[in-house]
């Protein structure tokens, strides 16, 4: 995108003014670095500590249980 934006710029006629094709290209790289942003947050979510925390919440909650499962038997 780099390379099609600097190309234009030399092609086209200098105005000092923003060109459509300026604005477009522009949008494009907005959007990019959002796809890039949204890939890094999700793959964060599903990948990252959220996973691991809800694991570690898990095992807690199992030894929990084990543990009061032994004192209700000795009763």
């Amino acid at each position: 995108m780099t390379t099609i934006n600097t190309h234009l710029r030399e092609t086209l006629p200098k105005i000092p003014y923003v060109k459509a094709i300026d604005m477009y290209l522009m949008g494009c790289f907005v959007f990019v670095f959002l796809a890039l942003l949204e890939y890094a947050f999700v793959n964060y979510i599903f990948f990252g500590r959220g996973p691991q925390m809800q694991k570690k919440l898990a095992e807690k909650a199992e030894k929990a249980n084990n543990d009061r499962n032994k004192y209700d038997g000795n009763k």
